[in-house]
């Protein structure tokens, strides 16, 4: 009898294959950048009615016996990306493989119609990684895979993709990659971000963090935002530097600065507190002469400095009804009578308080 099991399952195994891709034998596409195509009339030409196209073009490095790599690009039209990578490989001379996406750029305009359904249909497909990071540009996106950058040698993809992985692991920049993203477009009591890149003084740059509702942009978080926010969505993080704003526009730079937080809810008063616990170590200051502060007056320096940035953040959250913190998801978690529509009818009305303890040693 169990011999008769094997048989049935190996029949019914056979079909559960995965396509095999030989290096020397694909081409390895490592970024896609997304841009908005005009409209176009339908089938229909007595119809008013038209449809928005994507224009996608994908980057594959290719790589010279000098040891140099030059990419190149295709481009196609079509309403989601497995379709105009269908068409693209009717046209490369190699299969374009799609397994080590580095990044998936989207131009604004994108993100202001919303991408849910995209990126709902890229999560489904189980050739493409879950790691794939999820950026926007302000300008088009092709614009920015069409410009050469002289100052470094990698691969455009994954060019893009250092320079938002250097900034998550040197300042704390929350990851937002295609699963954590739809983990929190789906999720309750939660809405997702975005980071941004553009073109600065011929490199690509961090220049803010886009915010979303229901997958569509409503809004952006500055450089100096960014911070605050770190710290108030992570459980712990590790910046390497953090720059606190002094009396007669004097600044100190903290290193090493680490954080670890803590909510508190009540449900009766309707308020939050997070409780944010930070250590570090004094850097440098912008003045020649040694700065006459004590330690326990830098702390309080930086804590009213923190504490003022965090809440007028999260002030900046409630007016736009977007709760990227997750506080939401924090009182689900901890509740039993937790409601969503409830909460978002009543958020923009939380008291949200920040509480900062903070040690800095000279």
């Amino acid at each position: 009898m169990r011999w008769i099991i094997f048989i049935l399952m190996g029949c019914l195994l056979t079909g559960c294959t995965v396509r095999k891709e030989i290096v020397e034998d694909i081409y390895i596409a490592l970024g896609t950048a997304v841009d908005l195509e005009e409209k176009v009339p339908t089938d229909d030409s007595h119809s008013d009615h038209s449809s928005n196209l994507y224009r996608i073009t994908i980057s594959v490095p290719t790589f010279h016996s000098d040891h140099k790599i030059v990419s190149q690009f295709y481009k196609g039209k079509g309403d989601n990306l497995k379709s105009v990578l269908m068409n693209m490989n009717h046209t490369s001379d190699q299969y374009i493989s799609t397994s080590k996406f580095n990044i998936l750029l989207f131009s604004k305009p994108i993100i202001q119609l919303g991408i849910q359904d995209f990126t709902e249909i890229l999560s489904q497909d189980p050739l493409l990684s879950g790691r794939i990071t999820l950026a926007m540009t302000t300008g088009a996106a092709d614009r920015i895979f069409s410009t050469q950058f002289p100052h470094t040698n990698q691969p455009l993809g994954r060019y893009l993709y250092q320079v938002i992985e250097n900034n998550t692991r040197t300042f704390g920049l929350p990851r937002m990659n295609l699963h954590q993203f739809i983990y929190e477009l789906k999720g309750e009591g939660i809405d997702p971000i975005m980071p941004i890149i553009d073109i600065v003084d011929e490199r690509v740059a961090l220049t803010g963090i886009a915010l979303l509702r229901d997958a569509a942009y409503v809004g952006k978080m500055s450089l100096d935002e960014t911070y605050p926010f770190s710290w108030m969505k992570q459980k712990r993080t590790e910046t390497s530097y953090f720059k606190v704003r002094l009396k007669d526009h004097d600044e100190i730079s903290i290193r090493n600065l680490k954080t670890k937080l803590r909510h508190h809810y009540s449900e009766a008063s309707k308020e939050m507190t997070l409780y944010i616990r930070m250590t570090g170590k004094l850097m440098e200051s912008n003045e020649a002469e040694p700065l006459d502060m004590t330690p326990a007056e830098m702390d309080k320096t930086m804590t009213n400095q923190l504490v003022k940035e965090s809440e007028a953040l999260v002030k900046k959250f409630q007016k736009l009804q977007i709760d990227p913190l997750g506080l939401g998801n924090y009182v689900r978690a901890h509740s039993r009578k937790w409601s969503e529509q409830k909460w978002k009818e009543q958020y923009s009305d939380i008291k949200i308080k920040v509480v900062i303890d903070s040690t800095i040693e000279k």
